[in-house]
């Protein structure tokens, strides 16, 4: 492989694992099998244990059942990173909770993704959600975050469903949702949700990213999708060309989203956030960047521009344009910073003894060129890429050097 790649225990993984796909608190037989898989899991060279909280199984799990599970973790030197169980209305106890895990298990903690969503942020900014981190710092506790450089984020249409759908697992929610009555019990709680409490006057701050039920929605939001649904376009050419939506209703939007997820699901960019938000985390020093990204298939669907664009952003938007943070902050947000919350001690510093991990560019000229309606676009500016050493890009293409290893965490026990 031509990058460098480390692992974390997945808090979901372990526990599809031990008890498949449903809500419920483990049982003592299943959590000592969880914990065995966490043990396993260090000694094999995980770095941590990680959990995401609005994805099922883990959102239905206790803080007191993370706790257990993250101290075997911890006990072996492995961080706690989380995504936590809010972003928005709940961000608070979110953190809260996170910092907790921290306290009780006597670990490092990394907050993954900070951010803050307009609708929260127009209460309190993203200052009041550094103060308690900064706080629990203050207090001696060992606790980060990272940040990707965008006003949007991306996860999975399921994150809109009621929770109560979700707690049987997928194929009891598909069933439920095919059923009139569970159908029509979600519209009525997806309707107090998103009308009610976070007063949205529709759902276009939802785009489909990739969908496997209907690949053709990829790159329209859910409010465009159910225009084509109600006129029967299928492609974005046709919905360019479509009619009035004003007789497109909430409950259209809700019943679009339903039927992209009882077909298969779909991955989707929510717009959600403001810049000044996004500005404010990022100058705070306890913030790294990290893309939040999975591997992209180049012109495979239209996924967000953070798995192209990342790191160039930062250089070419946040430092060299809007001065936002020094060029020497974000070179550390990237490297020296990142490599020391993990624990990559021969890594993250160009120094005599650390493994040459390095990136060539052009300060003046790097910039990002993905963007949200086209995000299958490479940055400029970088001039080369150095892995262990080794040259993997150069001259704008990848070389055929391979040079990519695990990095194990500190647990690791060599076979």
């Amino acid at each position: 492989m031509a990058i460098n790649v480390a692992t974390l225990i997945g808090h979901n993984s372990v526990l599809r694992e031990v008890k498949g796909d449903k809500a419920g608190d483990l049982t003592p037989e299943q959590m000592t099998r969880a914990k065995g898989i966490v043990r396993q899991a260090m000694f094999e060279g995980a770095v941590g244990f990680s959990t995401g909280l609005i994805y099922t199984p883990g959102q239905f799990s206790s803080t007191e059942e993370i706790i257990e599970l993250q101290k075997v973790a911890a006990g072996m030197g492995g961080i706690y990173a989380t995504h936590m169980r809010s972003e928005s209305g709940s961000v608070m106890e979110a953190i809260d909770e996170a910092l907790r895990i921290g306290r009780e298990a006597k670990c490092r903690v990394e907050i993954s993704h900070f951010k803050l969503p307009h609708t929260v942020a127009m209460k309190m900014g993203s200052d009041s959600t550094l103060k308690k981190v900064l706080a629990a710092r203050e207090a001696g506790q060992d606790v980060w975050l990272d940040q990707y450089p965008y006003t949007a984020s991306s996860t999975s249409i399921s994150t809109l469903l009621p929770d109560w759908v979700l707690e049987k697992g997928g194929d009891e929610a598909k069933k439920t949702l095919r059923d009139s009555v569970g159908l029509r019990r979600a519209l009525d709680d997806m309707r107090q949700n998103f009308e009610s409490s976070r007063a949205r006057k529709d759902m276009s701050y939802v785009v489909i990213a990739s969908c496997r039920g209907f690949p053709q929605y990829a790159g329209l939001n859910l409010k465009q999708i159910a225009i084509a649904r109600k006129q029967e376009a299928t492609t974005r050419e046709l919905l360019q060309t479509s009619g009035s939506a004003s007789n497109v209703t909430m409950e259209d939007q809700y019943r679009a989203a339903i039927d992209i997820y009882v077909a298969g699901g779909a991955s989707c960019v929510f717009h959600t956030m403001d810049e000044q938000e996004v500005e404010t985390i990022m100058k705070s020093s306890i913030v790294s960047i990290a893309s939040d990204s999975g591997v992209r298939q180049f012109g495979r669907d239209v996924p967000h521009p953070r798995g192209y664009g990342t790191n160039t952003r930062v250089l070419g938007r946040y430092v060299r344009e809007r001065k936002i943070i020094t060029l020497e902050d974000a070179v550390r947000k990237m490297t020296s910073q990142p490599a020391l919350v993990f624990g990559f001690k021969d890594r993250g510093a160009i120094k005599v003894g650390n493994r040459a991990d390095i990136t060539i560019f052009d300060a003046d000229k790097v910039i990002d060129k993905a963007t949200f309606d086209k995000p299958h676009q490479y940055p400029e500016g970088i001039d080369a890429v150095l892995v262990n050493g080794k040259v993997v890009f150069e001259k704008e293409k990848m070389t055929d050097a391979l040079p990519g290893m695990p990095l194990y965490g500190p647990a690791y026990v060599a076979k």
